[in-house]
């Protein structure tokens, strides 16, 4: 029987509708799905439950990932809080594909990539990592809240390693509307060591991102939209690309803006600062 205050305040009928709706989704809870990917003797299993057969969400902490290495062993399991890093939150997964073996480090020995989306009309894209550390070896595993973009895995440099090409997603609402954000190019490598940002390492990759920035400043001016958010990602461009591209791209951007400018200018400065890019002096 309901609590009496549930009693009181809601009635009868209502404690039957409450129960029903209990006991529906209780009875629901049945069907467990799983997906088994594998490359040789390395075995990758992602496992969940679901309500019924059609529903999309999974909810990321009731996702368990099993990897049976390579190279024998014990096996590496990872389970709820593991996938739920930002806290509880639901997770589309596909019912095909959601979990890959992908050579991303370049060294013929597959990584584990699970992949899925939040939901919602601007987030997110996340990525959960699984791969094999040399000393000590064993399994690491990391969850990358990527944002409104899923980057790509391209082979940058053609040296047999895939990097994650994406952007940087903190770009999305610092500087306006998301209707006009721009996104400076942002890469990440994954090492033994671990995942981490590596975008200036790829000097054409990142004068053509410039490039491409200063492009949609100009296209921005032409449709009267306001140009703070592709200033700001034109600049963390030049940023990546270093030498001379930094004092350049803050002169090139002050002529554009004008002696007004200067305001805005000195705020992007202190917020590119705050997120590690280099960026020297506005003035």
């Amino acid at each position: 029987m309901a609590p009496a205050f549930v009693r009181r305040r809601f009635g009868g009928w209502m404690v039957v509708a409450l129960v029903l709706i209990v006991s529906h989704h209780a009875s629901a809870i049945v069907a467990t799905w799983t997906e088994t990917v594998s490359d040789g003797p390395l075995v990758a299993t992602l496992t969940t439950t679901y309500f019924d057969q059609s529903d999309a969400f999974m909810h990321a902490d009731d996702l368990q990932l099993v990897v049976q290495p390579a190279g024998g062993g014990p096996s590496a399991v990872w389970r709820g809080p593991a996938f739920a890093p930002w806290g509880p939150e639901d997770a589309i997964v596909a019912r095909s594909g959601a979990i890959r073996l992908v050579d991303v480090t370049g060294d013929d020995e597959a990584e584990v990539l699970v992949d899925m989306y939040t939901g919602g009309a601007h987030c997110c894209a996340v990525s959960y990592l699984a791969w094999r550390a040399r000393s000590p070896a064993r399994y690491l595993f990391r969850g990358i809240r990527w944002g409104n973009v899923a980057p790509s895995l391209t082979d940058l440099d053609a040296d047999g390693a895939r990097e994650f090409v994406g952007v940087d997603d903190r770009f999305a609402y610092a500087f306006g509307p998301y209707a006009v954000a721009e996104f400076p190019a942002r890469v990440w490598s994954l090492r033994r060591s671990g995942l981490t940002v590596t975008t200036a390492r790829y000097h054409a990759f990142a004068v053509a991102a410039m490039r491409r920035s200063w492009a949609a400043i100009l296209a921005h001016r032409r449709h009267g939209d306001p140009t703070t958010g592709a200033v700001a990602a034109y600049l963390a461009n030049a940023a990546n690309v270093g030498g001379v591209a930094v004092p350049g791209g803050w002169s090139r951007a002050g002529r554009l803006l004008g002696p007004r400018g200067a305001p805005t200018l000195r705020m992007v400065q202190r917020r590119l600062h705050s997120w590690g890019y280099r960026t020297g002096s506005p003035d």
